[in-house]
């Protein structure tokens, strides 16, 4: 379901063992707004097994870095497990910041 007025959609897609929530473009204060409602909702639902897909990704800002540190956050409160593919753009943020270790990483999937 990608979300109404942003550049670059967040498109989630359900899954029976977790859902995905695939970002795409440049993330950025402007195309991160659709993110935080689209993981509220999942969680509301009692969704809480994540993957955030950020193979379509082609920059990452210290924004949208703070937007996954809050939804790794909120996930982590429900009980829930929230995982991250590895991106070299994210991976760059993580060792500038020093926070390495916070997400759990996964290979991006073959499309």
């Amino acid at each position: 379901m990608p979300t109404q007025c942003d550049p670059r959609p967040v498109t989630v897609r359900p899954g029976r063992e977790r859902d995905i929530v695939a970002l795409s473009g440049e993330l950025d204060l402007a195309s991160t707004a659709g993110l935080q409602p689209a993981l509220r909702g999942l969680l509301t639902q009692g969704r809480n097994r994540i993957l955030i897909d950020l193979a379509e990704v082609t920059f990452m800002d210290g924004f949208a870095l703070g937007v996954l540190i809050a939804a790794q956050r909120d996930v982590r409160r429900s009980g829930g497990c929230l995982r991250v593919t590895n991106h070299p753009t994210l991976l760059r943020l993580l060792a500038f910041t020093g926070i390495t270790g916070l997400f759990t990483l996964e290979a991006a999937q073959m499309r």
